[in-house]
């Protein structure tokens, strides 16, 4: 079937992950590339507006927020403990297929957000200090996005937003029957706070790269059709290459130079995205942004496990911060649509994404220094 197309992949490329924690992470990935798709027919189903039917990913982003940000103060991670979030995971997702009103549906995915959440802090907690595993864990969220981004245009146009939230129930119960193991070891078992230097400025660096880069990619389709006339499948297709692009990078299991210029190469990326005037040229921009995005963001959680006693500690509040932006960013660009254009959009994420750039690589380039 095709939604067992990650897992025919990962077992070409013989990963040393737990298959299990891989499947989830596909899951996720497959998840949020729903969200574009999901917000366009739930707008059909429930006769809202776009803005409103957006709350589904606020909801989300938001359970998935908490959930990292209280994983690693108040739960060990574990196999056990990821099972059973995946276990819930599918049920919620099930549940989510028969959601009656719009309001049930959005308290479904806030609980369906915090089950991912703590999947994906168990992920990079047991890949914190481990480069192949890490990129691992990095590369299957491209290649599920990659897979799932045409196959929910197609979906979606056929069966609506119940047929959307069946396909992603299917792969979540897919992981269950998968093999799952955690490296405990690794993991602390009390709250580690934060004390190094540098490690605050990093994460206040990578919410504010989420939050503008979600304020413009969240409208991609919107942008697509709005000022390219491209079409649902289309649009699909350009999201697949854009992650398609980030595989290698991501894959890439030593270490990067120069993070906070690949970070504010995605941020002049945002900014051409919303200018470019044919379609050959929105698909570049991705393809740069995906490349770029995916070369960075594990080198950015190098350097917080290497400024980290415990590696996970640092996991669980870098996937807080960015879910933080994801939560902020679409709401903010609302708003400087509705105020202003596209083209204010790009400019004020730009220059966002640039400063949050320039500051990782202050900190990156100290923390070579410092290197014996």
């Amino acid at each position: 079937m095709t939604f067992l197309a990650p897992a025919r992949a990962l077992g070409a490329i013989k990963p040393t992950a737990s298959p299990g924690l891989l499947v989830s992470s596909a899951s996720i990935a497959a998840t949020f590339t729903a969200t574009p798709f999901v917000i366009a027919e739930a707008v059909t189903k429930y006769g809202v507006s776009a803005g409103t039917a957006a709350l589904l990913s606020t909801a989300q982003v938001g359970g998935f927020m908490v959930a990292n940000l209280i994983g690693n103060r108040k739960f060990t991670a574990s196999a056990s403990l990821a099972r059973s979030s995946m276990a819930a995971f599918a049920v919620l997702n099930l549940a989510s297929l028969f959601a009656p009103t719009l309001a049930l549906l959005i308290a479904l995915r806030v609980i369906a957000g915090g089950a991912m959440g703590l999947l994906t802090w168990i992920a990079w907690a047991d890949s914190a200090t481990d480069g192949v595993r890490r990129g691992e864990i990095a590369a299957i969220g491209p290649l599920a996005a990659a897979v799932f981004a045409p196959i929910h245009a197609v979906v979606g146009s056929l069966g609506g937003l119940p047929a959307l939230y069946g396909l992603l129930a299917l792969v979540a119960a897919f992981g269950l029957s998968l093999s799952t193991t955690v490296a405990t070891h690794e993991i602390s078992k009390t709250r580690n706070p934060i004390q190094t230097a540098g490690v605050r400025w990093v994460l206040a660096a990578m919410m504010i790269i989420t939050a503008a880069g979600s304020s413009v990619f969240v409208f991609t389709r919107v942008i697509a059709e709005t000022n390219l006339g491209m079409s649902s499948l289309a649009t699909s297709i350009a999201l697949s290459v854009n992650a398609l692009a980030g595989i290698p990078g991501a894959r890439f299991a030593g270490r990067r130079r120069l993070p906070g210029l690949w970070l504010a190469i995605t941020g002049a990326s945002a900014f051409l995205l919303v200018i470019v005037e044919e379609p050959w040229q929105f698909f570049a921009v991705l393809i740069v942004w995906g490349i770029s995005f995916w070369v960075a963001v594990p080198e950015v959680f190098s350097l917080l496990a290497d400024r980290s006693v415990f590696p996970s500690d640092r996991v669980g509040d870098a996937q807080a911060v960015m879910s933080f932006g994801r939560v902020l960013g679409p709401t903010v660009g609302g708003a400087l649509i509705a105020g202003g254009s596209f083209t204010t959009l790009g400019i004020v994420a730009a220059l966002a994404m640039l400063a949050a750039g320039v500051t990782v690589e202050a900190v990156a380039t100290t923390h070579r220094w410092r290197q014996p």
